[in-house]
């Protein structure tokens, strides 16, 4: 969310389940423009459509985990020759996956997996320039000894309200 606002995007929209009320308010605290919770609103693509007045998205950048829909749903919200970056873990396609979208759209998609060292030198420099309350991140603490409950806690088995923890040797 940050490295698009970083990289100049002009609108930027984060979608998320009810479950993640906290980390769609803290999107929105980051300077997300929408957020779309796709339990209320389960047409994702019309969502887009509405809020972009039909240009949909230059860019869709996936860090959903185990959601077999994701990439459909990225096709689906990318404009044409528009771009999909798949990171983190995100499912595989399932077999109802409409490659035809791919073709017609002229879609680009991009596997994305670690980082470069410049990359981790201008994030480095963007949380010292303290232009974002990124501190607001860390919504748990945790001794170290209960590191296995922070891991939960971040897998969602925890609070409703965590974005991410912190692991702290007291």
């Amino acid at each position: 969310m940050i490295a698009a606002r970083e990289a100049g995007a002009a609108c930027i929209i984060v979608t998320g389940r009810g479950k993640d009320r906290a980390r769609l308010e803290m999107a929105r605290q980051l300077g997300a423009h929408y957020t779309i919770d796709v339990d209320e609103e389960p047409d994702v693509s019309d969502a887009v459509y509405d809020i972009t007045r039909g240009r949909m998205a230059d860019a869709v950048i996936n860090v959903t985990s185990h959601f077999p829909g994701a990439m459909q749903q990225a096709v689906e919200i990318a404009k044409i020759r528009g771009t999909v970056v798949m990171a983190g873990s995100a499912v595989a396609p399932t077999s109802g996956f409409q490659s035809d979208l791919l073709f017609r759209k002229e879609v680009a998609i991009k596997g994305v997996r670690g980082r470069m060292g410049r990359d981790i030198e201008k994030s480095i420099a963007l949380i010292e320039s303290n232009r974002y309350p990124l501190h607001l991140l860390s919504t748990h603490k945790y001794p170290l000894e209960k590191a296995e409950e922070a891991l939960k806690a971040v897998g969602g088995e925890g609070p409703d309200d965590v974005v991410h923890v912190s692991v702290v040797n007291s």
